[in-house]
């Protein structure tokens, strides 16, 4: 009778090893599932589509007023913390170092000097605002208005 006890809290014990291990099999998989990659961060997003293409034929706009004939041939393409633009001078130097100012990839800061809001970017659009404080009307192309100015682009 005592062996059949014996092998019976054997067994039992067993079962609640073998319990015991399941659950903690599980947890452990649950925490490991929920550490894991949560996928590209807000900037590694917005830096994706910022190169993903040459950004050209912009609608310009200087405090609501539309100043386009002043970049009509403006074009712009980010790399990696740089861009080269095409007939965008003194406003947009042909080339430049760029960062991200915030975690949330809204604002742009140029040579560390200039920051420049993201207002909108699409798979085929790109909108940039910020503030101008100097006017600048040289001959030729180089000309630039003083205020908000706002900068949509396309693919």
């Amino acid at each position: 009778m005592q062996d059949l006890l014996n092998n019976k809290i054997i067994i039992d014990m067993k079962n609640i090893m073998i319990r015991i291990s399941i659950a903690f099999t599980i947890l452990t998989t649950m925490i490991l599932l929920g550490c894991g990659d949560n996928g590209p961060t807000a900037q590694e997003k917005t830096e994706a589509l910022l190169v993903s293409a040459q950004w050209k034929n912009p609608v310009v706009t200087v405090d609501r007023i539309d100043q386009s004939t002043l970049y009509q041939n403006f074009k712009i393409q980010f790399g990696h913390n740089t861009y080269t633009s095409f007939c965008g001078e003194p406003l947009w130097p042909t080339s430049c170092t760029w960062i991200f100012v915030d975690e949330n990839a809204t604002t742009l800061k140029l040579d560390g000097k200039l920051e420049i809001q993201i207002s909108e970017l699409t798979e085929t659009n790109l909108e940039l605002i910020f503030q101008n404080d100097n006017t600048t009307f040289t001959s030729g192309r180089s000309m630039s208005i003083k205020g908000e100015n706002k900068f949509r682009l396309k693919k």
